[in-house]
């Protein structure tokens, strides 16, 4: 929580604030509309109206009082002197209520500034605080200097501010308690009942008793996310034991992020029921405090998901509270227990009747009377909304601002500034630029009206952002707004871009030279250059300390380095800006870890704990860390505080098995000397395209009796260039699809880099990581690596094991590889090796066989766009238990043979669902619908569940499940119905295709159904995770994949899948345009969709009341500014139709204006075939298209009358085996017909007909960019 306006909110959550004090002696002042007028994409000239029509009316405006002026320099982007008005104005309106509006409205143009005026703030509060500011105000501007000294490092400082500010800042704690569904608010639980520090009450996970953390809100805030294990869907109590030294009224100013309700001595005195960012006062209400002991609760709930209203993410759980005379100036005469043993013996003064007096809540208190008393005050109307989006952003339940700045523009149309405010309230695209436009309109020109705008396009149409930031420039010079935004534009866009963004940080950075975020970005980009990198993140955060963003990368940058003192020093100054920031002390015990510092690392999760108690993190890390010291005693202690807290956790549960003493590790006597590959390595060079050579890879894999394996790895990686250095700052160690993994114990014996001067330094890990980061990795230097894997989970099913072993990661060469396989001799490993030649040596010892290979020169694999998966591609080695595919089929029916029980409820549903049903299709059908409207997939856990289905009964009652789980279900309610069904086991497509010489469980990603005799006497899948799709739109991941229909006898056997034809995924659209002579449109397009197209679409469009934004967002990506009309689908519930829809919509700007008329491009929708399927000029590997589809589209242009087509595009008409497509237009009088279709007949394009598919995509995209130009006959 940040206490500050939301500009200065911003500022600390997003590193966006930043000002400058001089930029006003660098720019034209101008106190006017915006200055020099702007292009912008409405047309300039507008018809001369009729004889017979009434000129429009005068846009109306009303008196913007004494902030004339400064709204006015706004509006030009004069920014520095919008300040210094605003500061004029507090001066002279010192004391009234409207001077915290004024203070709001001065951080406001600060933010905007761009540049770094923080200390000109603080020089500003210097001059005004002697003037005698009203309370509420001096409070605002109190509590910002109380954040610059935070930033600064000026602790004792800033919380000096925290006390003349009134923040109670000792609280006892306790939590989590149950918010689902936002119910906490209401429900009563423990601690409103009896507050007793004492006692302790139910909560959502056991019981809760009330604890102090080692940290203080220092400065008022109180970090409720850091203090809990829980911090979704739940919430916490908070209580302050108060000593006044006499009965008087207060005022309590609150800050919260979620639904808060506050008691004084057991009376409820405020209530704040929503969700939003927290920021400064933003609630406040009266209340009395007893002589002697009072106790005040705050009930503080989180929303699990964030408070989400503007495409922003909160995850934060905080609040802070203030006790300040009714007026709001300081409250005298009280103090704060901080002791909790000393507090549970306070005796709480009893209530004496007085009544709570009615609080000062400055300009909004005044507003919101102005509002009440005057329907017609169209500017009370627009400042209470400014002070509602600054003070209360992302509220939820709060769409005040919004309602307030639409009867303010209704009152007074002709004001660009209340226009200016709307376009920030409203939340969808499609109502805010119209707004802006509206704005720009009645201030042509405005440097910051084009800025807002392009910020609005940023990131969706960014050469239009690109364009208004340049025009924001053309009328203000020098703009840092503007040159921050088009940065960041190019940042985004990357490639050569990145350059012109650096010039342009550069250039910021020259004209101010304490521009902090120019520093931080351009050091973002600059890890081609450490030193210099090093350079702006240091002044950055000498500037503002509170960047933790900065504070983050610059402790990144110490650890490459290997400056670990420096990196620590962060991390404490970190904490104390930050009092109960836990991750600051888990990161600093990561770097001691990292340096093998076991105890210091120890010590810092102590920290971690004493601020929060019951942070399992910490103590699963502590307990890591105690293993790597090989202090198991210690991790078993760890281990068994973190049960205490939350007893249900297998992985820590099994890591506490796995510290059982062992004899020996199960890897000695099979690692390999690397010393050999070492040498190699010195003299290893880049022989092509690769990036990294393996000099040597050995995988060990030693399967145990009941299916669970260890596994041991050695690498020797030589980075050739700085892509590699880049990709291998953190790198996998695991070499094998070790997805099932139970768990146990997992750590690198060895990670180091190997600068070519012989220096070693040591990579960053932790136990039961599978990667680990190496600190600032080179070209030239050789990393090591040497992990185990010690797997001690759930056995598996009848001691099951499989496993796919790629020899090369990451397509890299690898010059040496060896592989080891040992196992029991009791157990048979069936293998099967794809891809490379190698005889194996086995070989026998102590009734174990040792299976070993190696492979030596295994070449570069090119990656490309669109390329077939990972394992169609490298050599590998397939493991199996399973020799035959009728070992599979018996193995996986015993597993789930008793998982197909129905529940009564389910059989009554079932009968119901059929009763209609004549044939096996219609009952395929009804069955279907029924299971996907009332059954959510929902990925579930592994061990034997990554195989194991629960029973159908209980999947039908709880209205979810995975794959196997839906699958399981259908086939049961298909054999209730009396029709016979089986399970499926397939591999999507999207896993590649794989050879089937081995079976295998390992292979298979996914589980569906197979109807026998359905869908044409050929049998039929089904998918049941497939929600929205029709049954027979089998999803394009099942297509042209291997399948294996579970059955026992000697004709089990795995097989591909058909693909669907492209008549099967079918998009047909009639689309009627009529275009208006200054390039608008209005659209009418019909459609009817089916297969994948289709379920895509219900799922889209599925909710009736977000349709018409849907629709809007989704055209938006094509045309700007599309507003639907009238939108209307057939019954989407029914995945068994095709999708039928009419849209009505208005384009603004459809036609592009040239000369006398305006063009239009035959098709609405162009394709893009080469830009998404054609990229390479050549190709090693085969193109992947998805699936297989056709597309047909009409579309009639209603010319305006008088118009015609100067010309039309040429027929085209194609017919390849590997798509057609055709084009033909035709025009009569003001009216133009285009037919077009295209068929995609394959999903793949082999890499031999590449040139030939490049060609027909070239062709089908010059038939649709073909243009065509109507203008006026005359």
């Amino acid at each position: 929580m940040r206490f500050l306006p939301a500009a200065a909110a911003a500022l600390f959550l997003a590193a966006v604030f930043a000002g400058c004090s001089s930029e006003s002696e660098k720019k034209p002042a101008d106190s006017g509309g915006g200055g020099t007028t702007a292009t912008t994409d409405k047309p300039a000239d507008k018809p001369a109206d009729k004889p017979d029509e009434k000129p429009a009316a005068k846009p109306k405006t009303v008196p913007l009082g004494e902030e004339e002026a400064a709204l006015r320099q706004m509006l030009s982007g004069d920014f520095d002197n919008e300040m210094k008005a605003y500061e004029s104005l507090m001066a002279a309106n010192a004391a009234s209520p409207m001077c915290d509006y004024y203070w709001s409205r001065y951080m406001e143009a600060a933010d905007f500034a761009d540049d770094d005026v923080t200390e000109e703030i603080v020089r500003a509060t210097d001059r005004l605080l002697p003037k005698g500011l009203h309370p509420l105000a001096e409070a605002h501007a109190r509590n910002y200097r109380m954040l610059v000294a935070r930033g600064k490092g000026k602790i004792a400082d800033a919380e000096k501010e925290a006390v003349e500010l009134g923040f109670v800042r000792d609280w006892f704690l306790c939590g989590p308690f149950d918010n689902e569904s936002e119910t906490g608010f209401k429900n009563v639980y423990g601690p409103e009942k009896d507050s007793g520090l004492d006692k302790e009450h139910e909560g959502k996970h056991g019981a809760n008793r009330w604890f102090r953390s080692a940290a203080r809100a220092s400065f008022g805030e109180v970090d409720m996310a850091q203090l809990f294990r829980l911090a979704s869907d739940v919430c916490a109590y908070a209580a302050a034991y108060v000593k006044s030294d006499a009965t008087k009224p207060v005022a309590l100013r609150l800050a919260s992020d979620g639904a808060t309700k506050v008691w004084v001595n057991g009376k409820l005195a405020l209530t704040s029921d929503c969700y939003r960012q927290a920021g400064f006062d933003q609630d406040a209400a009266g209340a009395v405090l007893e002589k002697g002991w009072n106790v005040i609760l705050v009930k503080v709930c989180q929303k699990g998901g964030g408070e989400d209203t503007k495409n922003l993410e909160d995850l934060s759980w905080e609040f802070g509270l203030r006790l300040t005379e009714p007026d709001g100036r300081k409250l005298a005469g009280w103090e704060s227990e901080g002791d909790l043993a000393r507090a549970k013996g306070l005796k709480v003064s009893e209530r004496s009747g007085v009544e709570a007096p009615k609080v000062e809540t400055g300009s909004e208190g005044v507003l919101v009377e102005n509002v009440k008393a005057k329907s017609d005050d169209a500017l009370s109307r627009a400042r209470l909304a400014f002070l509602k989006l600054h003070r209360h952003e992302l509220d939820e339940n709060d769409r005040g601002a919004r309602d307030l700045l639409r009867e303010a523009v209704k009152i007074a149309d002709g004001e660009p500034v209340f226009w200016l405010w709307l376009g920030s309230a409203e939340e969808a695209k499609n109502r805010r630029l119209p707004a802006l436009h509206k704005a720009m309109d009645l201030s042509p020109g405005s440097a910051l009206i084009l800025c807002k705008e392009g910020e609005l396009h940023q990131g969706q149409i960014d050469d239009k952002a690109k364009m208004r930031f340049e025009e924001a420039l053309a009328a203000r010079k020098g703009m840092v707004m503007a040159r921050m935004d088009l940065a960041q534009l190019y940042a985004r866009r990357g490639g050569v871009w990145v350059n012109e963004a650096k010039k342009i940080y550069q250039g910021i950075i020259k004209d101010f030279p304490n521009h902090g975020i120019a520093k931080a970005d351009l050091a973002r980009m600059s890890n081609d250059a450490p030193v210099e990198q090093t350079k702006w993140l240091e002044e950055r955060l000498a500037g503002w300390g509170l960047d933790f963003g900065v504070r983050g990368q610059l402790i990144g940058v110490y650890r490459r380095t290997g400056e670990f003192a420096k990196a620590i020093a962060l991390c404490d100054g970190r904490l104390a800006m930050q009092p109960f920031d836990v991750n600051a002390h888990m990161l600093a015990a990561s770097i001691h870890e990292s340096r093998g510092e076991w105890d210091k690392a120890t010590a810092r999760y102590r920290a971690a704990l004493a601020i929060s108690p019951e942070n399992i993190s910490a103590m699963i890390a502590a307990a890591n860390c105690a293993i790597s010291a090989e202090k198991n005693d210690e991790a078993v202690k760890w281990l068994g505080d973190a049960l205490a807290v939350r007893p249900n956790q297998p992985d820590v549960t099994k890591r506490l098995r796995s510290l059982k003493p062992k004899e020996k590790e199960f890897w000695r006597g099979y690692e390999v000397e690397l010393k050999p590959y070492l040498d190699a390595a010195k003299a290893a060079r880049k022989q092509g395209d690769e990036s990294a050579t393996y000099l040597f890879k050995h995988d060990a894999v030693f399967v145990n009796e009941n299916g669970t394996c260890n596994y041991f790895t050695q690498q020797v990686i030589k980075l050739h260039d700085d892509k590699a250095a880049n990709d291998f700052r953190f790198a996998s160690a695991i070499g094998g699809h070790f997805d099932t993994f139970s768990g146990g114990r997992a750590e690198f014996r060895t990670a180091k880099l190997i600068r070519p001067d012989g220096t070693e330094v040591e990579g960053e890990r932790r136990e039961g990581q599978w990667s680990c980061r190496f600190p600032n990795p080179n070209a030239g230097d050789v990393i090591v690596m040497e992990f185990q894997m010690e797997e001690s989970g759930e056995p598996r099913y009848k001691g099951y094991f499989g496993l796919l072993l790629p020899l090369q990661p990451e397509f890299q060469p690898v010059a040496n590889a060896k592989i080891t396989l040992v196992h029991p001799e009791t157990k048979p490993i069936y293998h099967e090796a794809v891809r490379f030649n190698s005889k194996p040596e086995i070989t026998q010892k102590d009734k174990t066989l040792i299976t070993t290979w190696e492979i030596a020169n295994i070449g570069y694999i090119q990656d490309e766009p669109a390329m077939p998966a990972f394992y169609e591609t490298v050599p590998y080695l397939h493991f199996s238990t399973f020799k035959t595919w009728q070992d599979v089929g018996e193995w996986f029916s015993g597993l789930v043979k008793d998982r197909f029980e129905a529940s009564e409820e389910m059989k009554v549903e079932v009968k119901k669902a059929v009763a209609g049903a004549k044939t096996k299709m219609e009952k395929i059908e009804a069955l279907y619908q029924l299971m996907v409207s009332r059954t959510r997939y929902e990925a579930l856990g592994l061990e034997n569940h990554a195989y194991l289905p629960f029973k159908a009964s209980e999947t039908f009652e709880r209205h979810y499940g995975d794959c196997k789980d839906t699958a399981t279900l259908f086939v049961t309610m298909m054999r209730e119905a009396g029709e016979e069904a089986n399970m499926v086991l397939i591999r999507t497509n999207s896993g590649g295709a794989i050879a089937t010489g081995l079976p295998s469980m390992k292979v298979f990603d996914h589980c569906i159904a197979w109807v026998p005799d359905a869908g044409n006497g050929k049998g039929m899948f089904v998918d049941g995770t497939a929600r929205y799709y029709s049954v027979k739109d089998l999803p394009s991941m099942d297509q042209g994949a291997l399948v294996f229909i579970v059955r026992q006898d000697d004709k089990a056997a795995a097989q591909i899948s058909d693909w669907l034809p492209p008549e099967m995924n079918a998009r047909q659209r009639v689309i009627t345009v009529t275009i208006k002579e200054d390039g608008s449109a209005t659209v009418v397009e019909k459609g009817t969709v089916t297969g994948m197209d289709a379920g895509q679409m219900r799922s889209r469009f599925q909710e009736g009341a977000k349709r018409e934004k849907e629709w809007e967002s989704w055209y938006n990506r094509t045309f700007d500014s599309v507003k639907v009309n009238k939108l209307s689908f057939n019954d989407l519930s029914n995945y068994n139709l095709p999708v039928e829809y009419t849209a009505e919509y208005s384009v603004p700007h459809f036609a592009r204006k040239e000369g006398r008329g305006v063009v239009i491009r035959p098709s609405l929708f162009p394709s893009k075939m080469l830009e998404n399927y054609g990229q390479l000029s050549e190709r090693q590997h085969d193109l992947l298209l998805e699936f297989p589809r056709t597309r047909s589209e009409k579309v009639i242009f209603e010319l305006p009358a008088g118009w015609k087509a100067r010309s039309l595009p040429a027929a085209v008409d194609r017919d390849t085996p590997l798509g057609a497509f055709h084009l033909k237009a035709r025009a009569d009088g003001n009216r133009i017909e285009v037919e077009s279709g295209m068929t995609l007949k394959a999903p793949r394009i082999p890499k031999g007909d590449y040139k030939a598919w490049r060609d027909f995509a070239g062709e089908i995209d010059r038939a649709q960019d073909d243009e065509i130009v109507i203008e006026p006959e005359k």
